[in-house]
């Protein structure tokens, strides 16, 4: 409905208690500031809807965008959880090697220790062999 036509349904509705000119001159001012002020109102009401469907458009691309950082993000947690694994299972793997080195160089060492002790006895028994001969061949 046109402006003008808005004004005339008002000023029809009111036409019983307009007499003079006058009378229907205010009367048509004051249709014309209601009119005036439905159609601001109106106004109003379309940018305010446009921009709530704008801020809705945002938030859509917004939550799509979040969506994808959070595939990425689940994405980049399962590869670091599998490389936590693989680390865990070589750190357990290394440890039980250091455990059986440890316990192999231990070995090595009282045989080492074994070894000298037999090498020294040996030695301490062929001197003392060797003054024997030495005295009885005198």
């Amino acid at each position: 409905m046109s402006k003008e036509d808005e004004i005339k349904r008002i000023l029809d509705s009111q036409m019983g208690s307009i007499n003079s000119a006058a009378a229907y001159s205010r009367a048509y001012s004051a249709a014309e500031r209601i009119v005036e002020n439905q159609t601001k109102r109106d106004v109003a009401i379309m940018q305010t809807a446009q921009h709530s469907q704008e801020q809705v458009n945002l938030l859509k691309s917004q939550l799509r965008e979040a969506k994808s950082q959070n595939d990425l993000l689940q994405t980049n947690y399962n590869t670091l959880n599998v490389l936590y694994e693989k680390v865990k299972e070589e750190s357990e793997s290394s440890k039980e090697e250091a455990i059986e080195s440890r316990k192999a160089t231990k070995r090595a060492n009282r045989l080492s220790v074994i070894a000298m002790m037999l090498s020294s006895v040996l030695s301490v028994a062929s001197i003392i062999v060797s003054i024997l001969i030495a005295l009885y061949l005198k």
